[in-house]
């Protein structure tokens, strides 16, 4: 039995912020990033205390989403500052679509309301969505019957998708560190590419090497569907990303 407890929304940085972390020393150890952004602190512990209790992530509200999507404004990505390309319900798979993204993830307790969701380009989003796979056991689904893995039952409302104490115990020492790094660079990178630059070097690189891939593996998916498809070629230059 799982007890539910407050859910923990993301802080919105100011200008102030913004100034006052760009005229900081660079972060040269992780004591560094948590007295520079110590804004994040109640996110963070939020996050780690939800990770290590096992409880279940919430579900992924489709018509949620799909309504804070047409409310959320704007017109290209934050991070690689792509137009973002607009669908008409059709299934696309463009790494330029525009996507919402959690801001506390799904998969860190957040929930999907209009407070946790940022716009971003989908290749942008699946690349903080690998970078994420790779830091926690894949969690195991319990049935409403009792079952343990396999196929789901169509209506079944009391299944729940957990990572056992076990999973939990064996998760290297050094997990908190790097989730805390993770979702630090997630938040950050949305407001300043060169501050990431700068703090996170080593994240900022995966990330854009799993975004790369997934605009290869999303062009790859459009062009065998339409073969006269012709995708929008990536332009990175104003960012400077190495």
């Amino acid at each position: 039995m799982w007890v539910k407890t407050i859910v923990v929304l993301p802080y919105l940085p100011t200008t102030d912020d913004l100034l006052e972390w760009e005229l900081s020393d660079v972060a040269k150890s992780t004591g560094d990033l948590k007295n520079s952004y110590h804004v994040f602190d109640d996110e963070i512990d939020y996050i780690l205390e939800f990770i290590e209790s096992g409880r279940p992530r919430n579900k992924r509200r489709h018509s949620k989403l799909t309504k804070i999507h047409h409310r959320l404004e704007g017109v290209n990505c934050p991070i690689c500052l792509v137009d973002f390309r607009e669908t008409q319900k059709e299934i696309r798979y463009d790494w330029d679509l525009r996507s919402v993204e959690h801001i506390i993830s799904l998969d860190f307790g957040g929930v999907t309301n209009e407070a946790n969701s940022i716009l971003i380009c989908r290749s942008c989003n699946i690349a903080f969505s690998d970078m994420i796979r790779g830091l926690l056991p894949i969690r195991v689904t319990i049935h409403g019957d009792g079952r343990i893995g396999g196929k789901k039952k169509k209506g079944d409302s009391k299944r729940k998708r957990i990572r056992t104490p076990k999973q939990i115990s064996s998760m290297p020492n050094d997990w908190k560190e790097r989730i805390y790094k993770q979702y630090l660079f997630q938040r950050i990178v949305v407001h300043s590419v060169p501050l990431v630059k700068r703090d996170l070097p080593d994240l900022w690189n995966d990330f854009w090497e799993n975004k790369l891939k997934q605009i290869e593996v999303s062009n790859r998916m459009m062009i065998k569907n339409n073969p006269d498809y012709i995708p929008t070629e990536p332009d990175f230059s104003r960012l400077d990303i190495l």
